[in-house]
């Protein structure tokens, strides 16, 4: 099984009813609309928001965009954060983070929370404009201040990782355990992955559980894929590889690499699943195609031994390679083991060598048997 999965920006926040509006049905449908007619920019926008939504009436991103655009300009703040949205997802109009960069600051400059918090992170990502981590965490740090749980949730994030901010485990804790209480999945997700590997708190892999499951839940694919381990592994719950296997299924539908991997090995393994080394390479491939250095290994391996697959050590050679270029201890090894034998290309010691002790730094036996030989018999040094 692979390491558990790290914490990741969570979802930006989305465009919802505004809560001062009334939400009866048609009576209301007719309201704003007329409303609308007669230029009342709440109305626009919460008529523009029923038909991003598809509620009370069919689904119309491109009705949205213009009744969002109408109130918009009469410089209605949760309209051009809707507006923001839309030009940042691309949904109803050609995807530009420029001009959701203007209306997300538009209606930042009003306040508007969920605006800040997406400017932050268009911030944080350099989108649209030259990234500058210090002004997304002013930006998620006034909309933090809010209430606002994204926001929350990503400032937890860039404490946790020192990115924008020096790392403050504390720091991360406090935010995540404010989001989560909100309900935020995200966070959720970043205190059991605090728990679970004592960070900031002393380990206990009994809140990591509550807290995973709190976050898988509600769909979130990191916390399905941690929960699987944690049941795969037996630590915090009783063991249930079935319990495990059907969490990373969850996951790994979501494109989630680590569950796609985990998933893969139950498959090549045969545990807690009939053993099919084909719906394993399947799998591998998936999230090796991703940039999964498990999963990368893992395919190397298949074709190493030809299990699954005709072998083939060329293409063994190029996953080891990408894996280990990764820091992939085993894939480090095994593609040491390549140079040394001279196997899917030209016998080189030297670098049979370099790869065995960047393996062993990290405590790889097999590494470190091979390096002790090497070192016996004066292989690979000049």
């Amino acid at each position: 099984m692979t390491k558990p999965t790290d914490n990741h920006f969570s979802e930006e926040s989305q465009p919802n009813l505004d809560a001062n509006e009334t939400k009866d049905g048609k009576k209301d449908l007719d309201w704003y609309e007329q409303a609308a007619e007669q230029g009342n920019a709440a109305a626009q926008t919460n008529l523009g928001l029923l038909y991003y939504k598809g509620e009370g009436v069919p689904e119309d991103r491109k009705k949205a965009l213009e009744l969002f655009k109408r109130a918009a300009q009469q410089g209605q703040a949760e309209a051009q954060f809707g507006l923001g949205w839309m030009y940042d997802k691309g949904e109803g109009v050609p995807e530009d983070d420029r001009e959701a960069k203007m209306w997300y600051e538009l209606a930042a400059e009003q306040g508007n929370a969920d605006a800040q918090t997406n400017l932050g992170l268009l911030y944080h990502k350099g989108e649209g404009v030259p990234q500058d981590r210090k002004k997304a965490v002013e930006l998620l740090e006034l909309a933090a201040e809010q209430g606002q749980a994204d926001a929350q949730a990503n400032l937890g994030l860039l404490y946790y990782k020192g990115e924008g901010v020096p790392e403050d485990r504390q720091k991360a804790l406090e935010f995540f355990e404010r989001a989560a209480e909100q309900g935020n999945a995200d966070a959720q997700f970043g205190l059991g992955l605090m728990y679970d590997k004592g960070e900031g708190v002393p380990q206990d892999s009994k809140k990591a559980l509550e807290f995973f499951k709190r976050a898988a839940v509600q769909g979130n694919a990191n916390a399905q894929t941690n929960l699987g381990l944690l049941y795969h592994k037996g630590e915090g719950v009783l063991q249930d590889k079935r319990k495990a296997l059907e969490l990373f299924k969850r996951a790994a539908v979501q494109g989630q690499t680590d569950a796609q991997y985990n998933l893969g090995l139950l498959y090549y393994k045969g545990e807690g699943v009939p053993q099919d080394r084909k719906k394993a390479l399947e799998l591998f491939k998936r999230a090796a195609e991703q940039g999964n250095a498990g999963a990368q290994f893992g395919l190397g391996s298949m074709y190493d031994n030809g299990e699954g697959v005709p072998l083939d050590k060329k293409k063994a050679l190029e996953f080891f390679k990408r894996a280990a270029e990764q820091g992939q201890a085993e894939a480090q090894t095994n593609l040491g083991l390549l140079y040394y034998k001279g196997e899917g290309v030209p016998q080189d010691r030297k670098k049979a060598l370099e790869l065995f002790e960047r393996a062993a730094e990290q405590g790889q036996v097999n590494a470190q048997y091979n390096l002790r030989l090497m070192y016996q018999r004066g292989e690979g040094r000049k």
